[in-house]
């Protein structure tokens, strides 16, 4: 007699995850309707909304696993600029050089209707 192979049941639980190390960058520009906003990231992700606004704001989400060694000088190496140019806005997310780690980078920019976007990142998705 054959018996079935055994399953799995649902009382397995995964090794709980290192706590992330969190930090948030703010910035705001304003801007006119019928520009254009470039944006270029080493890496993260991209999320863009809608707004009746003349201005742009962002947020750049950081995460680190704290279980790294250099944790918070990692979210530290992570940089943002941002000003006006002829076409509208430039912002730049980057990491300095030489830093090493895991990071999870998500940029949230809120820009007029009316605005282009020339959006791109090294790593991530945009939405």
């Amino acid at each position: 007699m054959r018996l079935p192979a055994a399953t799995a049941t649902g009382n397995q639980t995964a090794p709980n995850p290192a706590p992330r190390l969190k930090s948030d960058l703010r910035g705001e520009i304003p801007t006119s309707d019928g520009r254009r906003i470039h944006l270029v990231l080493d890496l993260g992700n991209i999320v863009i909304h809608t707004q009746n606004s003349g201005k742009i704001d962002y947020t750049v989400h950081l995460e680190a696993d704290s279980s790294q060694k250099d944790a918070k000088e990692l979210l530290k190496s992570f940089s943002v600029s941002a000003h006006e140019t002829p076409e509208g806005v430039y912002l730049r997310g980057q990491t300095l050089r030489g830093s090493s780690g895991r990071l999870w980078v998500t940029v949230t920019v809120n820009v007029p209707k009316s605005y282009s976007l020339e959006l791109s990142t090294g790593g991530g998705n945009i939405d």
